[in-house]
């Protein structure tokens, strides 16, 4: 060996180094195998020996908040009045049924008695209405149509009068065309009708025969046309049939059928009004009842006048008296 180079050593010298040298491997021997035996028995630890960090304690669950205290039940209102109407409403069916059920004298003599409260409740009613009517433009009938004979046919007579005006001044702009057949009883009774027309409101008034034959009476001898294809092209189905016309081609179905004179010209206006042919104000003053409406829109109407009947009242008469 090469520390041994420079002489060699006595024999009690080289037994101590070699017994030094000895446990020097056996005590390396054991390390190892310390170690290995250490390193092996680790194995279930993983790699490196790692240890995972130990697991925090889960928090406690925080205690559930106390629930709201529950709101009482509202209390149920109070039923209507005992004899009220609205109390009568309900009860008289019931106390009814019971008497159906039971006829005892008793139940029967309860639901008369209840009858006649609600009998008495309605004729007081009445009596104060007719009386908070009468004089009141807006409530009191007269004041539309009067309800005595002489009067009425007076209005009748006026509204006639301006039908007729309004109907002469349109006898510019429109003319009427009917369809007969020479052997057409209610052709024949529709002709004079007709003939009341033209003259009375200036119509021009063409007649036009399916048959190509003039009417028995001789009524439009001279001016009926015989049908050309114009009854297939405006769909006549039977006779007599009264259109009326506005060129250059506006043309409305006014009647099938006969129709009275009266009935023809009323017909006629209300064509013209919802064909704007006239105004509202003219179409209003041929009618026999003067029409009162109640034109209030809810937006205007305050929610305190509901608990207040003079205030409410007072409210709807101006409304209605508005223009």
């Amino acid at each position: 060996m090469g520390f041994l180079t420079r002489g060699r050593l006595g024999a009690s010298q080289a037994r101590m180094l070699s017994l030094a040298l000895l446990l020097a491997v056996i005590a390396s021997g054991a390390l190892a195998s310390e170690m290995s035996v250490r390193f092996y028995d680790g194995r279930e630890d993983g790699w490196f020996w790692y240890q995972d960090p130990a697991p925090e304690p889960e928090p406690e669950p925080e205690a559930a908040p106390p629930a709201p205290p529950q709101a009482a039940a509202p209390a149920e209102p109070a039923g209507p009045k005992p004899l009220s109407s609205a109390w009568l409403k309900t009860a008289i069916p019931e106390y009814l049924e019971r008497a159906m059920d039971d006829p005892s004298p008793d139940n029967v003599r309860a639901v008369l008695y209840l009858q006649r409260i609600a009998v008495d409740k309605a004729t007081q009613y009445a009596e104060l209405s007719q009386a908070v009517t009468l004089g009141d433009p807006f409530l009191d009938t007269e004041f539309e149509r009067p309800l005595s004979n002489f009067a009425a046919q007076e209005v009748d007579r006026a509204a006639l009068a301006a039908r007729t005006g309004l109907l002469r001044h349109l006898a510019q702009e429109i003319g009427v065309m009917w369809f007969f057949r020479s052997d057409c009883p209610y052709c024949e009774r529709q002709a004079p009708m007709m003939q009341a027309l033209e003259y009375a409101t200036g119509l021009n008034v063409m007649s036009v025969s399916l048959d190509g034959a003039g009417l028995p009476s001789g009524a439009f001898a001279d001016s009926f046309v015989v049908d050309r294809g114009q009854a297939a092209q405006l769909g006549v189905q039977t006779t007599p049939t009264i259109f009326v016309m506005r060129p250059p081609g506006d043309i409305e179905m006014v009647a099938q059928g006969m129709m009275e004179f009266s009935d023809l010209q009323a017909r006629l206006l209300l064509i013209a009004r919802r064909k704007g042919w006239i105004s509202e104000e003219a179409w209003e003053a041929t009618r026999p009842q003067r029409r009162t409406t109640v034109a209030v829109a809810p937006e205007e109407l305050d929610p305190a006048l509901l608990d207040d009947p003079a205030a409410l009242v007072a409210h709807l008469r101006a409304a209605m008296a508005r223009p």
